[in-house]
């Protein structure tokens, strides 16, 4: 298994570098008029609630290449769900969680959020995907970490 985590760790980082890429090429041969053009036509699709797809799609994977946090030891746990944020952020895309959630309890989320619609924040932007619905009935996380059952601030 580790041999299979250590590959999907590195096509994970080659399509963040490929994205990078990407992003960097199209910041470098955009005239501000298509820059202008794609950041409204980035409003009418998010507003509409057209998405490009799921995170999955967009990011160039299947939800089969991820194996269930079940199967995983914490520190296996822990690697693919750094993998997963390094990426999203190469994506404008943050996860929001509670502070000092351990990776290997944020992975599971991380496997659901993938599910999700993305749309692209654009250049001034950041997409945020929220773990937790804030119904203490339904809240992923152990009741230290939980805002909703215990009422810290930020819930």
């Amino acid at each position: 298994m580790d041999r299979y985590l250590e590959q999907l760790l590195e096509d994970m980082r080659s399509a963040a570098e490929l994205h990078r890429r990407h992003t960097l090429e199209r910041a470098l041969f955009a005239s501000e008029t298509d820059d202008q053009a794609a950041r409204y036509a980035q409003i009418d699709a998010y507003v509409g609630g057209v998405s490009e797809g799921s995170l999955y799609e967009v990011l160039g994977f299947i939800p089969e290449q991820f194996p269930p946090a079940d199967q995983l030891t914490r520190r296996q746990a822990e690697g693919l769900a750094e993998g997963m944020l390094s990426l999203l952020e190469t994506y404008r895309t943050l996860v929001d969680a509670p502070e000092g959630v351990p990776p290997y309890l944020l992975y599971p989320q991380l496997l659901r959020l993938l599910h999700g619609a993305y749309f692209d924040p654009g250049p001034g932007g950041y997409l945020h995907l929220e773990c937790c619905e804030y119904d203490p009935s339904h809240c992923p996380w152990p009741e230290h970490y939980c805002r909703c059952r215990t009422g810290l601030p930020g819930a």
